[in-house]
């Protein structure tokens, strides 16, 4: 019996999308302008300042050069004497395996890094339709519980350290 094997067409490589200096220059422009909050203004660029330079598990560029964050996305509110930090990134594409490898380095990079600026609620948001497990990856970079977890795992700390490095 012979079993007749169609030959399967490679997929397409990701070729990521590096932002330039000029457009990330207008973004803070454009920042500075939305946010009249001398305060809430500092902290949103301390934030991004910190995360920017994390660097893809898979690509030789930078989170800010993938636009997989960016300053327009991170969100600081005031709830009484608490600051509630949301920052909306991006997935590289949507079935990416190092997600939540990403999410955790930006997690761990801002509690290491800013978490003295008082009390604040730090909370990660995946993009819609940025990646097909937004639901999952969300609910897992926001359970205190399962950061606990991951970091101590000491592989899993190894990557993450190598990426924000």
């Amino acid at each position: 019996m012979s079993v007749f094997l169609a030959k399967q067409p490679k997929a397409a490589a990701f070729v990521p999308t590096v932002r330039d200096e000029a457009a990330i220059e207008a973004e803070r422009a454009a920042l500075r302008a939305q946010i009249p909050d001398k305060e809430n203004l500092e902290l949103t660029l301390a934030i991004y300042e910190t995360i920017k330079s994390i660097r893809d598990p898979e690509h030789p560029y930078t989170l800010e050069q993938l636009n997989i964050i960016n300053m327009m996305e991170i969100e600081v509110t005031d709830k009484g004497k608490k600051k509630y930090v949301t920052v909306h990134w991006s997935s590289p594409f949507p079935t990416c395996a190092y997600a939540t490898h990403i999410g955790l380095a930006i997690m761990l990079k801002i509690q290491r890094e800013i978490m003295g600026w008082g009390h604040l609620k730090l909370v990660l948001i995946l993009k819609p339709g940025s990646h097909k497990q937004k639901k999952i990856i969300d609910k897992q970079l926001n359970d205190k519980e399962r950061i606990c977890a991951a970091q101590e795992n000491e592989d899993l700390m190894g990557l993450l350290e190598s990426l924000i490095s």
